[in-house]
């Protein structure tokens, strides 16, 4: 399914939703957005060779709701990632669009939402429950910004814009702006708890996993 118009990604989502509640076999359903229109796909392959490409395309065009077949003329298409669409001003990209002239920009990642590999949370999912956390910082007056990677089922929510100073690959040390954000923000949530991890190999002892510096997508 396709759309397009000022409301092209909400008509998408709610149309992907349904999808995924009337029809089980397309619960993997997910919503790709560009400027000018969004998309309801199913399926993520390598080319159209991938041997998962056919019979979902099969599966898909055989759907029968009331008697008719709405999928009937599926077919296999070529997107771009949702790195290539235009970021909004909570999207981390956005910072490259305001510092035009910035080599190298950072940010302090300290969230993230994925299914790593379960399927148990849809793309749409780790997307909404991603823009919901950088929102709720922003309310509390914090630089929140959220980044997509839908390639990989991942969404990141970062702090924060730093220059080519925000790090110093000699001493190893972080700039002032940056510790800051560190000190207030030390543990990294992943899928909204702490992850722990072990202190070292062999031990029993654990410590949260810490927040990162990353360099903002180009």
């Amino acid at each position: 399914m396709s759309f397009t118009g000022d409301d092209h990604r909400q008509l998408a989502i709610t149309a992907c939703e349904q999808i995924r509640k009337r029809h089980p076999t397309l619960a993997e359903a997910f919503v790709r957005t560009k400027t000018k229109g969004s998309v309801v796909v199913v399926g993520r392959f390598k080319s159209p060779k991938d041997p998962e490409a056919k019979p979902t395309l099969k599966n898909a065009q055989s759907v029968v709701d009331g008697g008719v077949r709405p999928f009937a003329r599926a077919m296999l298409t070529r997107w771009e990632s949702s790195r290539d669409q235009n970021p909004g001003p909570l999207d981390l990209r956005h910072a490259r669009v305001i510092n035009p002239e910035a080599r190298r920009l950072y940010s302090m990642e300290v969230a993230v939402w994925s299914d790593f590999g379960s399927a148990e949370l849809s793309v749409e999912e780790i997307r909404k429950k991603a823009e919901a956390h950088t929102r709720q910082l922003r309310t509390q007056g914090i630089e929140a910004y959220y980044f997509h990677d839908d390639d990989k089922r991942m969404s990141i929510v970062t702090i924060g814009v730093f220059g080519e100073d925000a790090y110093n690959p000699q001493t190893m040390l972080y700039s002032d702006a940056v510790e800051a954000v560190k000190k207030r923000y030390p543990n990294l949530l992943v899928n909204g708890e702490e992850l722990m991890r072990l202190k070292r190999p062999g031990s029993s002892e654990t410590t949260p996993e810490q927040t990162l510096l990353v360099e903002v997508p180009q």
